[in-house]
């Protein structure tokens, strides 16, 4: 597995009025992570069949954690905008407003392990703000797709 730091545009603002504790989407599994960042699907594209890609997608979930965990909380210093890799998967994490903790990736990649083992299996682009600071950081699952019959 490689991790590939580059640089993005700026993530979109998040100053609307969904954010606000009483509008925000019921669905908490995905929205909430630890230490009060909320989050908002943007875009969503779902991968059929599901049996196929959920077990790729928890697979490059599981490396993800493994990788956080072993080395990169304790080898890599946190940046604004960085790609992992694996397979022709890409998941890019990119902030305008902080660096990216190493926390708050394993975080996210544990609850979407969990999430997809119920069936959330899809391309997406979440938006995160952290509810006391206003700090931003936007996360986009890249998967290539395969013309059918391929």
């Amino acid at each position: 597995m490689t991790i590939a730091i580059r640089l993005f545009r700026a993530p979109l603002t998040i100053n609307h009025p969904q954010y606000t504790p009483k509008r925000f989407p019921v669905a908490r599994d995905l929205y909430e992570l630890p230490n009060g960042w909320i989050g908002r699907v943007d875009k969503y594209l779902s991968l059929l069949p599901v049996q196929i890609a959920a077990s790729v997608l928890e697979s490059f979930y599981n490396v993800v954690i493994d990788n956080v965990r072993q080395k990169w909380i304790q080898q890599q210093q946190p940046v604004n905008s960085f790609t992992i890799t694996w397979a022709n998967i890409e998941l890019e994490f990119s902030s305008a407003t902080r660096t990216i903790p190493w926390n708050f990736v394993l975080a996210f990649a544990e609850r979407l392990a969990h999430l997809t083992q119920r069936g959330f299996v899809g391309k997406y682009c979440i938006y995160y703000i952290h509810l006391p600071t206003g700090e931003e950081i936007s996360i986009h699952l890249l998967i290539p797709l395969v013309a059918a019959g391929a």
